[in-house]
């Protein structure tokens, strides 16, 4: 979500077309969140909060990836460790889902001010459920 943020906030322009849009996002995507994040830090495009707890939820991810099986040996021997890890990993959870629904908001800010209506992204939304849906099947 955050790549789209980028790609709206910096990259779009009126009139881009979806197909043009389509390409910045898919390019967008392709970089890492740490990579989308410097970038949105260096050209002002998110506010001091937003940027501070994305960058400490990439240091929680990339703990997580890349750090928790070698920190957390320990924690399937006492009570203790394991709790300590399922509330680390379940912190991550918790602030991962709020800054999801954080960027999705000011995403929808942005189109909206850009002038495309609600009635528009709602029924967007809810066909992309309905296809999501289906490949579910």
């Amino acid at each position: 979500m955050c790549a789209t943020y980028f790609v709206l906030v910096a990259k779009a322009k009126p009139g881009i077309g979806l197909k043009a849009g389509a390409r910045l996002a898919m390019k967008a995507k392709k970089r890492t969140l740490g990579a989308t994040l410097r970038k949105l830090r260096k050209r002002d495009l998110v506010d001091w909060e937003l940027g501070t707890r994305l960058e400490a939820i990439l240091e929680e991810r990339n703990w997580l990836v890349h750090r928790s099986a070698a920190d957390s040996r320990g924690a399937l021997h006492s009570v203790e460790g394991a709790t300590e890890l399922v509330a680390r990993v379940d912190s991550i959870s918790k602030e991962s889902l709020a800054l999801l629904n954080e960027v999705c908001q000011r995403v929808e800010q942005c189109v909206k001010r850009r002038g495309v209506a609600e009635e528009y992204i709602s029924r967007t939304a809810l066909e992309l459920l309905a296809r999501w849906h289906r490949a579910d099947v």
